[in-house]
Order: C-alpha cells, then sequence, then structure tokens
C-alpha cells in the first residue's frame, strides 16, 4: 500500500502474514510490513523491523504496528 502522511510524505508499504481461526471462531492476525521511504524525515522506517497484530473492525481490518528494537 502507499501511505501519505499529514506532511506529504509518501511511505510504500508491503507485508506478509497470515490469519488463523481460533477454536473459538476469533481470528488472529499477524503481519510483517516492510516499509520504504525516500522522506528524510521517516527514512528511519527503511531500516526498521515491525509485527502487526490485525482485528476485525466494521468495513474492514485494522492493525496495531510495533516497532522491534
Amino acid at each position: 500500500m502507499v501511505l501519505k502522511t499529514d506532511d506529504d510524505a509518501i511511505i510504500y508499504v508491503k507485508y506478509t502474514g497470515f490469519i488463523y481461526r481460533e477454536a473459538d471462531g476469533s481470528l488472529y492476525f499477524r503481519v510483517i510490513p516492510i516499509f520504504e521511504t525516500s522522506s528524510e524525515k521517516y527514512f528511519w522506517l527503511n531500516h526498521t523491523i515491525a509485527v502487526g497484530i490485525g482485528r476485525r473492525i466494521e468495513g474492514g481490518v485494522a492493525y496495531t504496528v510495533y516497532a522491534i528494537k
């Protein structure tokens, strides 16, 4: 996906992951995003390892993404 920040920086994100259905019917989402940007402000994302935890919301999916340090 392509993100545009509030300050007009462009960040390309590609990710892989999986969705697993638990025995209770809930879904277990995990993703690994990889960020690419030429923005000086967000350049640190190019060298960041991150994991995301997903959840279903009305009309789609939302992720909380954590940087691994």
